[in-house]
């Protein structure tokens, strides 16, 4: 049996006629073996998906079909089953959950090998984790600072709260896939981060590119597998 192929791709793009938008996604994953979730708002596109290879392909080049998502890129692993009960097309004014600010301007990147290049030479940097708790329950970078977030509209205060001396150093921001990061980087650079990056792709893009060095534990995924270990195969564990 074919495994499941699973994607994860956002895209941050003004829209209009977000109405408009959700119904021609949804007449063509109704005709598409294809669950998981997307979201249309007026900053972009955000979309997990699971299915068979051939409709996962189909997706691909119907979505970059339009000049709106042509720079779409999308991350991508493996299921013996498909992680998603229903497929979900929605609209939302916000595509990171408990953001309270559009976005106006994003961080430098670093890439997940210059990240490692970091930590394997001794750098004098800080990480920190821009994720929720029970998120973080499964596993997070050596030595990240985490920030007890419930969610994340509580971020900016939590950076307010940290050691005024870790805004002297240059600062790492990751999350799962890169979207989060898209709007905790900047705002660390209005609360005074003099060195501001954001990891390219995330801890999954890491993964792809470095596998688990300096990583402890798995990636808490946003579907019915929980966690993915570095080698992007389902956690059996439940927490790091």
């Amino acid at each position: 049996m074919a495994p499941i192929v699973n994607i994860a791709g956002y895209q941050f793009v003004t829209l209009n006629e977000l109405e408009a938008w959700r119904t021609k996604a949804k007449n063509f994953c109704e005709g598409q073996p294809l669950k998981g979730t997307l979201v249309f708002s007026p900053e972009g596109i955000n979309i997990m998906l699971a299915g068979a290879d051939s409709a996962i392909r189909a997706f691909e080049a119907w979505i970059r079909s339009f000049p709106e998502f042509s720079r779409l890129e999308f991350k991508y692993s493996y299921s013996e089953f498909v992680p998603f009960k229903r497929m979900y097309v929605k609209i939302k004014p916000m595509l990171v959950p408990g953001s309270t600010h559009p976005l106006k301007e994003t961080a430098p990147t670093l890439n997940p090998h210059e990240l490692k290049a970091w930590y394997e030479s001794g750098k004098d940097f800080v990480i920190i984790d821009t994720r929720n708790d029970y998120e973080l329950e499964f596993g997070k970078f050596s030595q990240a600072i985490k920030l007890d977030l419930q969610e994340f509209k509580h971020f900016e205060e939590a950076l307010r709260a940290l050691d005024p001396a870790l805004k002297a150093k240059p600062a790492v921001f990751y999350c799962t896939g890169g979207i989060r990061c898209e709007k905790a980087a900047p705002m660390a650079q209005k609360a005074g981060f003099r060195e501001v990056y954001q990891l390219e792709g995330g801890i999954l893009n890491y993964f792809k590119e470095c596998g688990g060095a300096h990583y402890e534990g798995a990636c808490y995924v946003f579907d019915e597998r929980r966690a993915l270990t570095p080698e992007f195969k389902a956690s059996l564990q439940q927490k790091a």
